[in-house]
Parts: C-alpha cells; structure tokens; sequence
C-alpha cells in the first residue's frame, strides 16, 4: 500500500464565533476554519498535489484582524491572493479522490485536518454533515501524533522557539529531535516533506 502524506492549512478559529463552537453568539451556524491550502506529497518528500483553496466565509474583508501591525501578511505562508482565486473544497476533494484511492495517508493531526476537510466540504456542497469515508471510501488515514504519543516519551528538553504548550510530539519538536533541523512551518508542502521525514522514523519505534 502506498503511503501519502497529507496537511491542510486554514484561516484559523477568529472568525464569527469561537474556537470550537460551531455557533455564533446569534446562534446561528458556524464554520469555524475555513480551509485556505492543502498539500501531498509521498514518502521521498515528492510534491503529488497542492492547492489553494477559496475559503467560504468573510476571510478577505477581515484581514486587518487577523494581520496586525506586528504580523505583516507576508508573514502568513498561504497566500491570500491566491487563495482568494482558489478553487472549491468540493473540486479539490474531486481532484484528491484518485490520488488518494487505496492509499495509506498519514496525516500528524488527524483529527484537525479530517474536522476541517469534512466540514469544508460539507459548507461548499451544501450539506449539513459529511464524512471521511463517503469524501475517500478506500483510503486509510493514520494520525502520526498519536503514534509519537505512544512510542516517543514525553519531552525533557525543547528547542528554542517551541513553544510553552509543547510536550514534544508536535511535529517541529519531533523534526528537530530525530536531526531533521528547521523547517518552514506552516507551509503545507514543507509540513508534509517534514512529515514524510519524522515518519520514517515513527514507523520504526515500537
């Protein structure tokens, strides 16, 4: 079986509502990350696929809230302009579909990612719910951070810049203690080529 690797990026939870609700204080529903970017690539760190991805709800006129002054918007790796001419969730799952057919797809926070590729799809067809399974019926999604959770112990020590919240299964802090170094977090196609990197790793700890 072959083996992908997968990461979306998003606008964030700032939008209409709170983290993790799915209403507004109207009561109204919530789509609560819009999906921007979304890359693959296989286990050599190949690009297979990367798009962008038109989000849905008011992500372009509320850029001054999410770009202060101290965040200017190059600072932010998907591109707004292009993600404004982006294409649809529903054809990028379309597009996604034969590429993923059959495949093993490790993806680091798979939780994340599905909520945000089912709910994108959902808000773009029209639909109240989808799942992972009607989006890829013959494809095995595996979450690499539960597997680092389980066979990597819990960090002692944290490179500089990681952050306080850390426990050392993120896959940054993971990247730098199997030797792999830097990378540039937050652009799908590095977080991926990173993945594929930590998890030849991973695959080997018991």
């Amino acid at each position: 079986m072959k083996e992908l690797f997968l990461d979306v990026e998003t606008t964030g939870t700032w939008l209409d509502g709170k983290a993790f609700s799915h209403k507004t204080e109207s009561g109204s529903y919530y789509h609560w990350d819009d999906l921007t970017e979304i890359a693959v690539c296989d286990a050599e760190g190949n690009e297979v696929y990367r798009s962008y991805v038109r989000p849905k709800h008011r992500y372009f006129q509320c850029l001054s809230e999410w770009y202060p002054s101290e965040k200017p918007i190059g600072a932010k790796n998907s591109d707004w302009k292009k993600a404004s001419n982006g294409k649809s969730p529903v054809q990028v799952v379309k597009e996604l579909r034969p590429i993923l057919l059959g495949a093993r797809v490790i993806v680091h926070n798979l939780s994340f990612d599905e909520k945000v590729l089912r709910d994108s799809y959902a808000v773009s067809a029209g639909m109240n719910h989808a799942s992972m399974y009607d989006l890829f019926p013959s494809t095995e999604f595996i979450c690499s951070r539960k597997r680092a959770t389980r066979v990597v112990p819990k960090a002692e020590t944290h490179y500089r810049g990681c952050g306080d919240r850390c426990r050392g299964h993120r896959l940054t802090h993971l990247h730098h203690q199997f030797g792999f170094g830097n990378y540039d977090e937050h652009d799908p196609l590095a977080d991926v080529q990173a993945l594929a990197r930590v998890w030849s790793v991973l695959k080997t700890k018991s």
